[in-house]
Parts: structure tokens; C-alpha cells; sequence
């Protein structure tokens, strides 16, 4: 691995993805592939018109069957970005699709995550529209999500004692004598399948990742498609689900700004310093300033 001399800024982090996010949308627009900005991606479209300051990802989601046609057709049209998914890499550790700056790397303390900076991009999937076939649906998710995480685990937090720990590391050396690739794939098939079979409910959700948010991502399909609104994102216009999406995942007073949050975690790194300062030079975008 290439020495790198520093972590990147939360500034510097926003701007590759945005980098990458324009090239998405690019190909969405042009094919008319309806999709929408979701979680704190949607959040802070709305309240911040942009990134939420301290937030270091972008997620997007798009209806299954066009979800599908992404897949199969988006080629980015930088020779620095790259896709992952189960598709098109043997052992790749996600569900779903993310589209990657090769030259970017990353370090995390206790998962063995090694791609750069990203953009994800979830299917949106039909789920039973009774609450019991949600929550069932959601187990099984889950225990996947769980074992699919074990065989990324490098690290142990003291703070969860032995016994947890000793639990983490057994399902670690099971999860990983599978290898790292058969839990995301048998995830993506689950989404699949669950799709196919409830296809005329009214209920969707980002399924593939609903551990997150538990069944807060769980809607009716009109919330995901006629329903969304417009909204902008660092000048970039851009769709986010209707309205009672943010009011059911954050809550009433989802536009105040909480009194204390996350800290950006400082795990991306560039290997050339020089390509990174030219792509900060070259990018139009609109100024990110942090909030204190």
C-alpha cells in the first residue's frame, strides 16, 4: 500500500463525493431513472441544502426494477471511479451498489474496510404490507447483516466485555471460513426474492440495509416515487422521499439542528497528494462551510 501523509477533512471528503454523486445523476437524468436522496443524505438536503456538516457519506435509492437497469448500464465516466457490488466483484463485503474513487483509501480501527471515498447507491424493495411479515422480514435480514458484518471484523471494543467479544470472535471464524462474499450475496437475494413476492403490496423499504433504521424505513411506495419533492444539494437539484419520511426516521423537529452529534470520524486518505489538490481545484462546487 502506497504511504499516505495525512487524513482527509471533512471538506476535502465532501467534495470527491460530489465528484462521484454528479456522475451518478448525469446518467439518472439522462435515462430518466427515478431515484431519491435518502436518510441524512435527504436530512440535510432539507435543513442544511446540502451535506449535514458533519455527515461523510451520500446515499441514494432507486426502485428495484430500475435499480436493476442502473446496474447493468451505468459506466462512470472518470477512469478514478470504480463500482463494487455483488455483481461485479467476487468477494464484495455490500447488498447493494457502491460507486467508489480508486484513488482514495481508507482505515478503519475494527472492520476491514478498505475502499475509498463512496457513494451508495440501495434498491428499493416491496415488503408484506402486515406488520408481522415486516418484522419477520427484518429478522432475516438482520441475522445475515450480522454475519455478513462478522467476517469484516478485525478489532474488539474493551468496552463490550469478554463475553460479547467472545461471541464476536466465534462468529467472526465461522462467518469467515464461508468467506466474505456469501453473506452480501445471500442478502441481495433475500431483497430479491422478498420483492418478487410481495410485488403488488404497498409497502417498501431500503431493504438491504433496514438494520439502520429498523422498519422506519419501511413505506408506502407513492413516499419513494409521486410523492417526492425536489430539493437541492450543494447547488445540485436533486429528489428526496415525501414529506413524512424525514418526520418518521428523525421526527417532528427534524429541522432543528441538535445541541450535540457525531464527530467526523478521520479515516480517508488520498496516495497522491497532487491529484488531490488538482481535483479540489477543478471541481465546481458550491463553498461547504462547517458548523461549529
Amino acid at each position: 500500500m502506497a504511504t499516505v501523509s495525512s487524513f482527509l477533512t471533512i471538506k476535502e471528503v465532501h467534495l470527491y463525493m460530489l465528484n462521484i454523486l454528479d456522475d451518478i445523476l448525469a446518467f439518472l437524468n439522462e435515462n430518466d431513472v427515478p431515484y431519491v436522496l435518502t436518510g441524512g443524505s435527504a436530512l440535510g438536503a432539507i435543513r442544511h441544502r446540502g451535506f449535514i456538516p458533519w455527515d461523510d457519506d451520500i446515499d441514494l435509492a432507486i426502485p428495484r426494477e430500475s435499480y436493476e437497469f442502473f446496474l447493468k448500464n451505468y459506466k462512470p465516466t472518470q477512469p478514478e471511479f470504480s463500482i463494487l457490488s455483488v455483481y461485479d466483484t467476487d468477494n464484495s463485503d455490500i447488498s447493494y451498489m457502491r460507486v467508489i474513487n480508486v484513488e482514495t483509501a481508507s482505515s478503519n480501527e475494527y472492520l476491514n474496510i478498505n475502499n475509498g471515498i463512496f457513494v451508495d447507491v440501495f434498491p428499493i424493495d416491496h415488503l408484506p404490507d402486515n406488520n408481522m411479515g415486516q418484522k419477520w422480514a427484518y429478522y432475516k435480514m438482520k441475522r445475515l447483516d450480522l454475519w455478513r458484518n462478522s467476517t469484516r471484523r478485525v478489532a474488539y471494543k474493551d468496552a463490550d466485555g469478554f463475553l460479547i467479544n467472545s461471541i464476536k470472535r466465534t462468529m467472526a471464524f465461522l462467518a469467515r471460513r464461508k468467506g466474505i462474499g456469501v453473506y452480501a450475496n445471500k442478502m441481495n437475494q433475500l431483497a430479491i426474492k422478498t420483492n418478487e413476492k410481495n410485488k403488488n403490496s404497498q409497502t417498501v423499504s431500503l431493504y438491504v440495509v433496514q438494520g439502520i433504521n429498523k422498519l422506519k424505513e419501511n413505506n408506502t411506495i407513492e413516499t419513494y416515487t409521486t410523492e417526492r419533492q425536489h430539493a437541492v444539494f450543494e447547488g445540485r437539484k436533486v429528489y428526496i422521499p415525501g414529506e413524512k419520511y424525514l418526520t418518521k426516521i428523525y421526527g417532528p423537529n427534524y429541522m432543528e439542528i441538535p445541541h450535540s452529534h457525531k464527530s467526523h470520524g478521520k479515516f480517508y486518505m488520498i496516495n497522491d497528494q497532487d491529484k488531490g489538490r488538482a481535483l479540489e481545484a477543478g471541481l465546481n462546487h458550491t463553498d461547504i462551510s462547517e458548523e461549529k
